[in-house]
């Protein structure tokens, strides 16, 4: 007798609940973020141990959680919202280094709030122009961040518009006196 097909052994298993509501995880993974990037050693200090220590744990969790949850099929908007906190950070941090390690690349950079400033404004498109690139490597870093903001605008866009063209379906689909269906994230 011929042992079965590993297909025939595969038993399919019920989805997981998630921990966490879905707007929940995404604000603690935003905060989450933003704490890291307050805390992550970026210049030398006396207490680098203590601080790269506490990050490395930070980050280690926060990448579990993200990973996971970047994997879950059901919610485009929340990965992209945790997304662009990721790169908010990255840029911001970047920004942060390359102002204070390496003179005339940024005008007004001082501190990490400075650079996480001028990150949102250069992302948000409005540029109030009291903090600007100088440096070839600071403008390559700016150039960067708004080729991402471009494409980041158009998958926000299409996720949102693929959530209400489904959301629209559903209704019409569902008879004229029926209760709506629970709201799905």
């Amino acid at each position: 007798m011929a042992p079965p097909e590993p297909e025939d052994r595969a038993v399919p298993s019920a989805p997981r609940e998630p921990l966490v509501d879905r707007p929940v995880w995404t604000l603690l993974a935003g905060l989450g973020l933003i704490v890291a990037y307050y805390v992550l050693p970026l210049r030398p200090d006396p207490h680098w141990v203590i601080r790269s220590a506490l990050t490395a744990l930070l980050v280690v969790a926060l990448a579990g959680a993200t990973v996971r949850e970047l994997r879950r099929e059901d919610d485009p908007v929340s990965r992209l919202v945790v997304l662009l906190v990721m790169v908010v950070v990255g840029s911001s941090s970047a920004a942060y280094v390359l102002a204070t390690s390496v003179p005339g690349q940024f005008e007004g950079i001082e501190t990490r709030t400075d650079a996480l400033y001028f990150t949102v404004v250069t992302m948000a498109t409005i540029g109030y122009g009291d903090i600007a690139p100088i440096g070839q490597a600071a403008r390559i870093l700016v150039l960067l961040s708004i080729v991402f903001n471009l494409i980041f605008v158009a998958a926000l866009a299409s996720a949102l518009a693929t959530r209400v063209r489904s959301r629209m379906v559903r209704a019409a689909q569902r008879p004229p006196h029926a209760p709506p269906p629970p709201d799905t994230p």
